[in-house]
């Protein structure tokens, strides 16, 4: 008998909100529980590369806070997420910070920016 690999997914593209089970069987991937082609979709890239978008802050230097919100550009896979955080932690910048300013070009290696999701002015 063949390994199976199964993982549980709730979709999240829709307010259904299915409850998805897919299997990893011999390289093949089996979703069952979808009630439309977009959770088959979802479920396929959660099992394969789960992607997430991260929100967090970076010190700011200079501002009428301590801390600056930031967010990825983009989804970044998820196996990323704790090198990523701990880049946040060392990541230092100095007011004034406008919405939208790219704060890392490169988060964690995923090639994915960093950007600012505040202004913030400077003292």
């Amino acid at each position: 008998m063949a390994d199976k690999i199964k993982k549980r997914i709730t979709c999240i593209i829709c307010p259904v909100g299915c409850s998805l089970t897919a299997t990893g069987i011999k390289g093949n991937l089996v979703i069952e529980g979808n009630e439309c082609n977009r959770g088959e979709k979802y479920a396929r890239s959660e099992y394969t590369n789960p992607l997430r978008t991260l929100t967090g802050t970076v010190l700011i230097k200079e501002a009428i806070l301590p801390r600056l919100p930031v967010r990825s550009e983009n989804p970044i896979a998820r196996q990323l997420f704790l090198r990523a955080a701990a880049e946040l932690n060392r990541l230092v910048v100095t007011a004034p910070i406008k919405r939208g300013a790219v704060i890392s070009e490169d988060l964690a290696g995923s090639g994915i920016r960093l950007l600012a999701t505040r202004d913030l002015d400077k003292l």
